[in-house]
Order: C-alpha cells, then structure tokens, then sequence
C-alpha cells in the first residue's frame, strides 16, 4: 500500500466531507432516509469520523495508487450503506462484483434513491447495472473515462474499444451513447424495443416536470440573456440553467414564461452501430460515387419541424414528439430499409430542420450504418425551439432536390410538422417566393387604408401562398417525386397548410398524400413504411424491362389541374404550334386487319389530316398536364387560320422517357403497342358488350364498355426533327372514372 497513514487519513477526511453532503441531499430528497440515518447503526452517516473512513479505505482498496483508492472509498460506503437500507447481508465489497439481488429493483427507497444521485454523482453508477442509468456526457461517462478501463478512441461518434476480442451487445463509451453491433440491432433492437426500455421510461418521466423551484433557479442557477420567442420576438428575456431544468423568465426574473429539462433530446438508450473496416470502405466508396450524379437511384428530403412545440412530451410513453420523429426516421427510414434491402448506397438522403431559419442537418449523404448514427445522434443533440417557418423550408429543400435534376433518379420529400406554420397570418405577406414580416406601424396603415383581412382570410391567403411556392417545386418533378406531408400532434389540430401542400403537390401528378398518424411511434413507423415503399414503386416504374438500369424521365414542366384556364387560340408562349402546310405530314390509324393481310409491312390506315374542315394546323400544349407510368399527356387542339382553337379537346400522349423519344421510326413502334393492345381491347369490348345484352333483364341503360379510338399524328418538330404523337379525345375527368390500374389492377381492389 502506497502513502503514509497521515496521507490516507487526510484524504478520507476529504471524502468524508463529499459524503456528510451527498447524505444531505440524499435526505432531502428521498422519503425514509432521515430516519434510517437515525438508527442503531455502528458509525452512522451523521456521525462518521476520520478514523473510521480510513478503515473504510483500507479495506476497499484494490489499487496500486492513492488516488485510485480515493475514488473506490466513496463508493464502497455507498455499498455499504445500500445494503443496510435493503437489508442485504455481507461486507463490504468492491462496487461491480456483487450482484444485487432481483428483489432491489422492487425497492422503491432504492429506486427513489437511483434516480436521485444516479445522473449527478461521478461514483454510484459504479452500484447498478448500465440498464438503470441514463447514457449522455454527463459526470458517470467522464468517471468511467477517467477509470482507464481499457485504451478507448472516438472516431466520428462510434467508439472502438482496443481490446482483443468481440464484445457482445452494447458497449458504453465514455462521453457518448453505448454501441453494438449491427447483428445485435438488427435481433435484439427494434423501434418497439426501444419504447420499452426501463431507461427510456425513466428518463421520459423526468421530462413531466411537476415541481419548479424558480426562486432557487434565480439564486443559484447560470444566468444568461435570451431572445423573446413566438410574439415576444426581440425582447430580452433571462435563461437560468439549474438542477438540470432550464427556465425562461422575463426581463424581472419574475415571471416564467417557459421551462424544459436541459437534457431534453436524450430521452431513448438507442445503442450506435459499431462500424466496421468494410462498412467504412463501402461508405467512402459511396460518397465518392455521390460525383457521379447518373448513378443515383433515389434522393429522399425531409423537412423535420424542430420548432418549441416539439418539446411537447404528450408522445405514448411520454417521449417527446421531437423524440419520436428522430427515433422512428432513424429505424424505419434507415435501418429497415438497409435490412429488407431496399435502399443502398446510391439512396441519397438530406435533412432539413425546421425552425425560424431552417438548417441543412444531413446533406447528400448514403443511406447506410453511418446515416443510422447520425440521426441516432439527433435524439441528444437536436433541441426544438423557436418557430417553424415553412417557406424556409420548402426552398432548402428544393435546393436540395435541384442538386440532382437527372431524371434516372426517384425522389422524395418528407414534410413532418406537429401544427400550424409559425407565421403570424396578419402580419405576413409573400413578394413572389419571399415571406416579408410587416411592422406595427406597417400593420395599422394597412389597416386603416382598407388592406387588412380577418385571421381566416389570412390564414387562407398564407397557406394558399405556401401551397403556390410548393406548386413550383413539384411542377418540375411529378410523378417522379413522392411527398408524404404527416401531421404529428393531437388528432384535434389544425393540419390546413400541410393539407394544402399535399392538393398541390397532388395537382402536378406528384405521387402525394397528408397523414395524421396517433401520438405514438409505431403509428409514425407505419406511415413512413407506407411512404418508402411508394418510393421503392417509383424506382420499379422507372426501372427497364429486363434489365437493372434505370430509365431517365423527362425534363418537363408540368401544369396544375387545379383551375388553369383553357387558352382560346394558340400563341407560341404556351404552346408548340405545327402549320398544316409545312409541319403536318400524317394522321394514321392502327388496324389489325391491314397488319395481318401485309405481314405486319403496312399495319396504318391513313386519314386526311385534319378532323374539322377549317382546320389549318394542329398546337399541342408545352406543358404536360397528366402523367402516368409509361406517358406523358399534353393538350392538343387544332386551330384555324386566325390561330383560334375549333373541333374537340384531344390529348396527344409521348413517351415518359429519354431513351424512347427523338426517333419516327421508335416513335410508331412504341405507339403501334399501344395501339395493338387498345384495339384488341376494344373488340373484347364488343363482345362483352354484344353477351350483356343478350342477358335477361339488363337494360339499355346499363353501362356498356368500348375503348377510345387513337391515332398517330406525324409531324416536324423544329427541334427533335419528325416525330410521332399518339392523340385520342380528351375525357371530361368529372363523368370517367378510372377503373383500371396501371399495374393490371383493379381501382379499389387490394392486391394479393
């Protein structure tokens, strides 16, 4: 044994001094231990001497240094004094080689006692199991640092312990949350798990603060200025930091206007993967492909609300609604993807959190483990406050969606808010894609001049606004982008502006829908698995038959169905315009019976070129208006010789995608399958139609089936060179109804 005796009593006087203090708080706080203090006991806390903590100290130590034995005196009477209170029989041991028996985790004392000093105190961790205390940078993962247990390196958050050998299951690192392997997430660990975990209960019980000392947190807490927040923007406001709570007070440290614990985000024991040296080598491997734009085969954005009423711990379990989301994106987005092999390193993934200013969080970067950590990450690291401004948002994340506009890639963006956007609706309004915030004195001269609207007007306007700027993004896009809007709150909110966003996303053929899943995890879970499998849909779609390469769509602009006036003549600002005496060549239909008498040499009957008799040219619309999984559909009319529309709405249908288009003779034989399968379609048609009748009881006016007749338009386009354009007549969409999907399902029919 190392030091003198005077040496070793000066130290104990010194941890004596800790314990007479730690017992005070103790006392304070847990029921029963006044009393217990009290008792028949040899050397009680209140009475502990120098003498006696030396003896303490020289039977526990197990080191070869001073101060290593001074770090195990603390907890050995600690020990001691539990096993009192428990009444469990034996001496004194050294903390971790004794089992507590299963009968201490009823213990309500013990418990109330464990979470009392088990996060704040630097020792008694060392008495329990991992399982029981929480994970973060507090003063236990500092300890265990100092300890030297095993040579430990950080390396991008994921800890590498330099012993030999495997560890299973979770590791706990020093200054961070604990890791495990990826065979141990993928058996042990799910989304349900998680939830259910003693710590995560535990720690989500303390974010129900019931008990706010505010004067204490005045007089002894950190103090700092703070921003107003919500309508109070600008205006100073106090921050105390005390007893791991953080108050908002007002300028007089009177009033308080807010709180939430300090360690808000750590509320799930959520273990890190342990990356491998392959997995590294796959990731750089990945992120260096991310150059090469064509080799994209998705990007997923999603827009998180971080904003203050994501604080809100009204979640199953008590979890935060912040929690959740970051919890369930990182397994259902991530983990179960990379599982079921859905996605991989050419999924690309980009994250944006919402607050007054919105910020990049993840950027461009491969769905894989590391992905998995980084969200992980956002449980301890991300704190909601603030506002949610939405056309923040919406413009990063067209940014991100514009830094791959290759059409071989499917997209998607996630839109996950817990309410309203955070825009006061009078005194917003939008300049073009720009959100202006207006002055009182601006307010009241819009009010007094006749400018001013009701709230509901407002709001109206502002989400009609929202929705506009959302328009343009998807235009773009289409059937290429799938947006999941999800409203995360109480079923009884207001989710209008997410409502709105999803129409007009809706209204350009973006594979759109809102959601408003319950307070709980699995029910988020189960909407983001619906959303990602719709994005694993648009990556088949686009995927070539009989092969593995994807198909590039179109660079297109497209038109909302939502009130788009119909133009009255062809002008060249919105339409393509085609002169019946230089750029019209030929109006052919498809018949079988031609195909079949010529072996398939000449299968086209020719008509004369146009259907109305004043007609002297033909003008297809620039932008498409409908948009399925093989075509494009642009209007298509054709006009007089003062360039006025006359004869039907037609519709003319072009290939979706770049490898299929730009060529007469590709053009006709990928139109010539259509119109084979159509008029086929059509004579079975017929026939049904001819047994129906003959039915007993079936009316005339019952419905009957037949198939548009279509033709093949050849014309000259200035820049593609001669092109063929399926046209057939435009259905008024409010008396057809779709029946048929466009994977030879049935509309309303589930599949099996």
């Amino acid at each position: 044994m190392e030091g003198d005796a005077g040496t070793i009593d000066s130290m104990a006087a010194g941890v004596v001094h800790d314990v007479v203090g730690v017992w005070a708080a103790l006392r304070a706080h847990v029921p029963g231990l006044a009393e217990w203090s009290t008792r028949d006991h040899t050397g009680a806390v209140d009475g502990l001497h120098t003498g006696m903590m030396a003896e303490l100290f020289r039977h526990a130590s197990r080191a070869n240094t001073v101060a290593r034995r001074e770090r195990w005196a603390l907890p050995c009477l600690i020990d001691a004094c539990l096993c009192r209170l428990v009444d469990v029989p034996g001496p004194w041991q050294v903390p971790g080689r004794r089992k507590f028996p299963a009968s201490i985790e009823k213990n309500g004392v013990f418990k109330s006692l464990i979470h009392a000093v088990g996060l704040e105190h630097p020792i008694l961790p060392e008495l329990v199991p991992r399982s029981w205390l929480g994970s973060g940078d507090g003063m236990f993962w500092k300890c265990l640092n100092a300890r030297g247990k095993g040579a430990v390196k950080k390396d991008r958050g994921v800890v590498a312990q330099k012993k030999k050998g495997k560890q299973k299951g979770s590791v706990a690192p020093p200054g961070g949350p604990p890791v495990a392997d990826v065979e141990d997430i993928s058996d042990n660990t799910s989304l349900v798990t998680v939830l259910s975990s003693a710590h995560g209960r535990k720690r989500r019980e303390e974010r129900d603060i019931t008990k706010r000392d505010l004067k204490a947190a005045v007089k002894y807490g950190t103090k700092e200025a703070t921003p107003g927040q919500g309508r109070n923007l600008g205006l100073v406001c106090w921050k105390y930091t005390f007893a791991g709570v953080v108050y908002i007070t007002d300028i007089d440290s009177k009033v308080e206007i807010t709180s939430w614990p300090e360690q808000s985000g750590c509320g799930f024991d959520v273990p890190l993967i342990r990356i491998t040296r392959s997995m590294t080598t796959a990731h750089n491997a990945a992120v260096a492909n991310l150059h090469n734009l064509g080799s994209w085969t998705s990007h997923t954005v999603i827009v998180v609300d971080q904003s203050g009423s994501m604080r809100q711990a009204d979640v199953e379990g008590k979890a935060t609604r912040a929690e959740a989301v970051w919890l369930t994106l990182a397994f259902s987005c991530v983990a179960d993807e990379i599982r079921s092999g859905s996605r991989k390193g050419s999924d690309v993934m980009s994250i944006i959190g919402m607050k007054n200013t919105s910020a990049l969080l993840v950027d461009r970067e491969p769905v894989d483990w590391q992905l998995f950590n980084k969200i992980v990450g956002f449980l301890r690291k991300e704190r909601p406050s603030e506002g949610g401004i939405y056309v923040d948002s919406i413009e990063l994340a067209e940014t991100c969606l514009m830094k791959n506009t290759r059409g071989s890639c499917a997209l998607q963006l996630l839109f996950l808010s817990d309410g309203k956007p955070s825009d006061n609706p009078t005194s917003v309004y939008f300049e073009g894609t720009r959100t202006n915030v207006l002055t009182r004195d601006q307010r009241e001269r819009r009010r007094a001049s006749g400018m001013s609207r009701s709230s509901q007007e407002a709001t109206q306007d502002r989400d009609s606004q929202l929705g506009a700027r959302i328009g343009d993004l998807a235009s773009r896009f289409g059937r290429r982008l799938t947006v999941g809007t999800i409203g995360f709150a109480d079923q009884s909110e207001d989710f209008a502006a997410l409502k709105t966003l999803t129409a007009e996303c809706a209204a350009y053929d973006c594979q759109a829908s809102f959601h408003a899943p319950a307070l709980t995890a699995h029910s988020l879970k189960q909407v983001l698995t619906s959303l990602s499998s719709t994005l694993t849909a648009t990556k088949t779609e686009m995927t070539a038959v009989g092969g593995a390469a994807q198909r590039t769509v179109r660079n297109v602009l497209r038109e909302s169905k939502m009130g788009v006036a119909d133009d009255m003549c062809a002008n060249k600002d919105n339409w393509y315009i085609y002169d019946g005496l230089i750029s019209c060549f030929e109006r052919t239909t498809w018949d079988s019976d031609k195909a079949t008498a010529t072996g398939g040499k000449d299968p086209w009957t020719h008509h004369p070129m146009f259907l109305h008799q004043g007609a002297s040219g033909v003008a297809m619309r620039k932008k498409i208006f409908g948009e399925g999984a093989e075509r494009m559909v642009s209007k298509f009319r054709e006009y007089d010789k003062d360039g006025n529309f006359i004869g039907p709405w037609m519709v003319a249908k072009e290939s979706r995608y770049v490898e299929e288009t730009g060529n007469l003779r590709d053009s006709r034989v990928f139109h010539s399958t259509f119109c084979k399968t159509q008029q086929t379609a059509d004579r079975i048609a017929q026939e049904f139609n001819f047994r129906l009748a003959t039915i007993p009881g079936v009316s005339s006016s019952s419905p009957r089936i037949r198939f548009l007749d279509c033709h093949v338009y050849v014309l000259q386009d200035s820049i593609m060179g001669k092109v063929g354009l399926l046209v057939e007549k435009m259905l008024d969409v409010s008396r057809y109804q779709k029946w048929n999907t466009n994977n030879g399902g049935g509309a309303g029919v589930p599949s099996s």
